[in-house]
């Protein structure tokens, strides 16, 4: 696949990534025999984790493999962007919400994730000999 290609798709399988991780740990979580809470609770840890991890693993390993890391590293930025912009709505309008502590403790959940993919690829990169020499586009 050329490398421009590579490029335009980073984000949209990213993102397809994270959204069907949320499908399937929802629908896998309805055939858990457990109280619907329990089910609940469970769903959501597991996505707060699976989800980010999947839309930064994802994105990274679509882009050119000389720019993993760093394409790992921009899709955590733009995850922890949204995770902070979450968390602000939440305490203007922390009337609104069910659990503030809840949403606090998944969105760290997720940017822990975000941290050991990026971490990932950086010692992936490391463990490859250097005698790549990379180009600007690549």
């Amino acid at each position: 696949m050329p490398n421009w290609l590579r490029w335009i798709l980073v984000l949209p399988v990213a993102l397809l990534s994270y959204f069907a991780i949320q499908v399937l740990v929802g629908i896998q979580s309805d055939t858990l025999p457990l109280p619907g809470s329990i089910q609940d609770l469970w769903s959501q840890g597991v996505n707060s984790v699976v989800g980010p991890w999947a839309f930064v693993f994802v994105g990274a390993k679509m882009a050119p493999p000389p720019r993993a890391f760093e394409t790992a590293v921009t899709l955590g930025v733009v995850y922890g962007m949204f995770t902070g912009a979450v968390a602000i709505l939440a305490l203007l309008n922390s009337n609104r919400v069910h659990n503030p502590l809840w949403l606090t403790t998944a969105g760290a959940l997720g940017v822990l994730a975000v941290i050991g993919t990026c971490l990932h690829f950086r010692v992936a990169r490391q463990s490859k000999p250097s005698g790549h020499v990379t180009t600007a586009i690549e």
